[in-house]
């Protein structure tokens, strides 16, 4: 029976990967983000308070979806967003750098900090310059390629971009990758080949349980129509963003009229009549200034009459 929990639900997402399994799940998760084998695989974790701790009243809290420390000490922080905005690298690097900062209390050695990893995946497009699902950013010399140090890193997984089939999946980031892109859709007593792996399959079970417990159910419903409220309240912003953009835009060209049919009878404006056209942000004003361009005296006298 399929789970029909959406793993990319921020409270899903949370319930698998720092749940009460994810001591089974998560170090996997990591070791497939960061392709590591053999003795360099991460066995434990152990999951921290996803709070960061915020050194002032005015200061910016940071609430993670997963924070998890290995045993040589490295931070990951792991995400998982909806939605991209403008500022959503910005966003990243705050987090790192934040978390990175706090790792250290006055006049203890720099030796001791160690590396934050930060690992992303969005149900979004971020770089559609690139046809690659998985960023990484690091620290490097542009020229010669040179790390500069390896205590930042980024990897970021555009889902949108991942169009493997079940039958095509050969490694366990691609995996983990189509779990959270099909996770609602599939039945742990008939996972598909590829995906018969011990973690993928408790994550799977972790799905099926949530589905099966009531309050459990019903904090996933709640937090699913929530963001699908949000989603609308965007699209609606943007939407009316954009038709105020094409008006604001074309009362920016009813300006410019105004000012190319004067000047080719009194010259350019000066400053004070620039700044009266610019005081006026409607297309029929604009219009009737325009009309009256074409046989006006002088730049003042364009003005006689206009109610501003």
């Amino acid at each position: 029976m399929e789970t029909g929990i959406d793993p990319k639900v921020d409270i899903a997402f949370k319930r698998v990967f720092a749940g009460k399994e994810c001591l089974a799940i998560t170090p996997n998760l990591l070791n497939a983000v960061l392709n590591l084998s053999g003795k360099q695989r991460i066995v434990s974790i152990r999951i921290l308070n996803p709070f960061s701790h915020k050194e002032s009243v005015e200061d910016r809290q940071i609430i993670l979806d997963v924070k998890a420390r290995d045993e040589s000490g490295r931070e990951f922080l792991i995400e998982m967003q909806m939605v991209g905005h403008q500022y959503f690298p910005e966003r990243l690097l705050y987090y790192l750098a934040k978390n990175y900062s706090q790792q250290l209390v006055e006049g203890e050695k720099w030796k001791l900090l160690r590396p934050v990893i930060v690992i992303c995946f969005i149900n979004d497009v971020l770089c559609p310059q690139t046809t690659g699902y998985h960023g990484l950013y690091e620290m490097l010399d542009l020229t010669t390629k040179v790390r500069f140090s390896d205590h930042w890193q980024l990897h970021v997984f555009e889902l949108p971009k991942f169009h493997k089939s079940a039958a095509e999946l050969t490694t366990d980031i691609e995996r983990w990758t189509y779990f959270l892109q099909h996770g609602a859709e599939l039945d742990p007593a008939a996972l598909p080949a590829a995906l018969q792996i011990p973690e993928v399959r408790l994550a799977t079970e972790v799905l099926q349980k949530m589905s099966h417990d009531t309050l459990e159910r019903h904090q996933y419903e709640a937090r699913q129509r929530f963001l699908r409220d949000q989603a609308t309240n965007i699209a609606d912003a943007e939407e009316t963003g954009i038709e105020k953009g094409i008006e604001i835009g074309r009362v920016s060209e009813a300006r410019e009229w105004v000012v190319e049919i004067g000047a080719l009878r009194l010259g350019p404006p000066p400053a004070n009549i620039r700044a009266r056209l610019e005081a006026i942000n409607t297309r029929s004003q604009l219009k009737a200034l325009r009309d009256r361009a074409l046989d006006c005296s002088t730049w003042d006298s364009l003005f006689d009459g206009n109610q501003e």
